[in-house]
């Protein structure tokens, strides 16, 4: 059964190369759930979870639960998703560039050579990241941020 808050609209033209079962999985990736989660909402094996996400990055370009979310809601696939309600967010002008490098699928350790800093100040602005929007995970921050206009 698939996740209801994604309606059954899925843009064709945009994710003509993910099937409904790939775009399903992500929107639970979207909404925080582990693998486990997602496997009992659809009810499936958290094995056909993992197999099926890692699938769908490489038809997205990337290994990262938060980047192929990124990429998804680029492509326009995600337009099903209904937006969380969370309260309005103001990120710090380093939050907004951790978000950014996360969304694009960077690890912590890539995020902090970037931008010149030890791994503990990027694990520091996630945590502070995740509080502020409230998300459980990396591709749960994507998908907020995304839903309330701090990612294009």
């Amino acid at each position: 059964m698939p996740d209801s808050s994604l309606h059954a609209r899925i843009d064709r033209g945009h994710a003509a190369r993910l099937s409904p079962r790939q775009v399903h999985m992500l929107a639970g990736a979207a909404r925080g759930q582990t693998n486990e989660q997602i496997a009992a909402t659809l009810g499936v094996k958290r094995a056909t979870v993992s197999s099926t996400l890692l699938r769908a990055g490489r038809t997205l370009g990337t290994g990262s639960r938060a980047g192929m979310v990124h990429r998804a809601y680029q492509r326009g696939v995600m337009a099903g998703l209904v937006p969380e309600n969370r309260p309005p967010v103001r990120l710090s002008p380093a939050q907004h560039t951790v978000l950014r490098a996360l969304a694009e699928g960077s690890s912590a350790r890539d995020i902090a050579r970037t931008l010149t800093v030890s791994e503990n100040t990027v694990k520091t602005h996630l945590r502070k990241l995740f509080a502020a929007l409230g998300a459980a995970s990396r591709s749960h921050a994507v998908a907020l941020a995304w839903q309330h206009g701090l990612l294009p």
